[in-house]
């Protein structure tokens, strides 16, 4: 670099030798000391050609030392999402070993309709704002004491046949099956029971939602009253999930699946299916 000459308020005259990071190297006659690369000229003076040019050189070295620091930010976000997704890959296998084949959603016949014919299924607070309306099974003394952040989430079961489905009266039900790769995707949301609960644990850490006890999660058949609150386990989903993410479709009967037929685009229209055996809750002598 050019032989910068400045005087020091103490120290005197000097040579500026290096400027690197944050830092100005300055040689004395008793040695080189160092100066914040910021405040540089609250110590020093210099000749206006030389102000202006080590000015030059200071605020381009302190740029290069932000970028660097902002390329170490992204390394270590990378690697902390690098991370959390290997949890969630392990979450996922934990998941599948229980039988687990999607995130679920039930709702009525007519809502299911509502929801291809408008390419997305919504949060409770999207549908409000969006002034779209849906038949709603949920309890509504529940619904009101719901946190507003859980309404802004559409919100799926793990399992099939959980205490908020027996305990529903579903007129004609439909289980949508989303992709299990939501589970990778930003903003998730992991609950250890039923998320309008503001007790219940919500976290969007795989790592702490490995320590879930999914053995009671997906244990068989209906609860005892010990196990209703942590069956009714749930993943949330920020705002809306587009019907292209749907893996599966459950319908009761083949007269339900064959009228959704005629509404369902050919892509949709290969993943419904009849199926009865996923609707246990619908046998009231089941409870």
């Amino acid at each position: 670099m050019k032989d910068f000459t400045v005087k020091h308020k103490t120290y005197g005259e000097g040579k500026v030798c290096a400027v690197g990071g944050t830092c100005v190297s300055v040689s004395f006659k008793d040695g080189v000391k160092k100066f914040s690369a910021e405040r540089f000229f609250g110590y020093f003076t210099a000749d206006a050609e030389t102000t202006e040019a080590l000015k030059r050189e200071i605020a381009s070295e302190l740029e290069a030392e932000r970028e660097r620091g902002r390329q170490r930010a992204r390394e270590a976000e990378e690697e902390k999402q690098e991370e959390e997704r290997s949890f969630r890959r392990e979450l996922l296998k934990k998941l599948k070993s229980y039988g687990f084949e999607g995130f679920l959603h039930t709702t009525e016949f007519e809502n299911f309709r509502k929801i291809v014919g408008s390419g997305y299924l919504y949060s409770r607070a999207e549908l409000k704002r969006k002034g779209l309306f849906f038949s709603d099974r949920a309890i509504g003394g529940i619904i009101t004491r719901t946190e507003s952040d859980i309404k802004r989430h559409a919100r799926f079961y793990y399992r099939f046949g959980t205490p908020t489905n027996f305990d529903a009266d579903y007129f004609r039900p439909v289980t949508l099956v989303f992709d299990e790769n939501l589970i990778f995707d930003q903003d998730v949301l992991f609950s250890l029971g039923n998320a309008a609960v503001a007790a219940v644990h919500k976290t969007g850490s795989a790592e702490e939602a490995l320590g879930f006890d999914w053995e009671r999660v997906f244990r068989a058949g209906y609860p005892s009253d010990v196990d209703i609150r942590i069956r009714n386990a749930e993943f949330l989903y920020p705002e809306k999930v587009p019907v292209s993410r749907i893996a599966k479709v459950y319908f009761t009967c083949d007269a339900a699946k064959k009228e959704a037929e005629s509404f369902c685009g050919a892509a949709l229209r290969p993943k419904l299916v009849s199926d009865i055996s996923k609707f246990e809750f619908l046998r009231r002598e089941a409870r």
